[in-house]
């Protein structure tokens, strides 16, 4: 089921550097738990790979990311994680941050957070499954998932 509105965009316009760089990047990107932790520095910088878009570029929460960035900067300095989102656990060694972190930052779930985006995005295109399963790698048996929970009466995904 689609979150409560305000839930998502408190979470993406929260003064907590990164609740706000987390969560917008989960929303805009659809990314999976996984894929969120091993987002590295490196990886900001890239062109996003041909297929799906699931890099957090600078198209999508440049502001968010940056303000995260700078936080990160300013908390280990010197740390040699190679990983966008740390904690003071994670900044001593090269592990990315853990799911517990994430969530707890998030004040939701990854999985959350991308099938609101999910749903979101099949109510935008009018139903495309083809468009979601592009988008965000689904398989049409699980795009189909998302289409019935849609076609719930009076559930208004917005």
């Amino acid at each position: 089921m689609p979150l409560a509105s305000a839930q998502l965009r408190d979470a993406i316009n929260s003064a907590n550097p990164a609740r706000a760089a987390l969560t917008a990047i989960v929303a805009f990107h659809g990314l999976k738990s996984g894929q969120l932790r091993k987002v590295q520095l490196t990886d900001i910088h890239r062109a996003p790979p041909s297929g799906p878009a699931h890099h957090p570029t600078g198209q999508t929460g440049p502001d968010r990311l940056a303000v995260w960035l700078a936080y990160r900067k300013q908390c280990w300095p010197s740390t040699r994680n190679p990983h966008v989102f740390t904690s003071r656990r994670a900044a001593l060694d090269r592990a990315p941050v853990g799911v517990q972190r994430i969530t707890t930052s998030m004040g939701m779930t990854v999985q959350q957070a991308r099938e609101d985006r999910i749903l979101h995005e099949l109510h935008a295109g009018g139903g495309d499954l083809r468009r979601i399963c592009d988008m965000f790698g689904l398989l049409i048996s699980g795009a189909n998932r998302y289409s019935t929970v849609l076609a719930q009466p009076g559930l208004n995904s917005g």
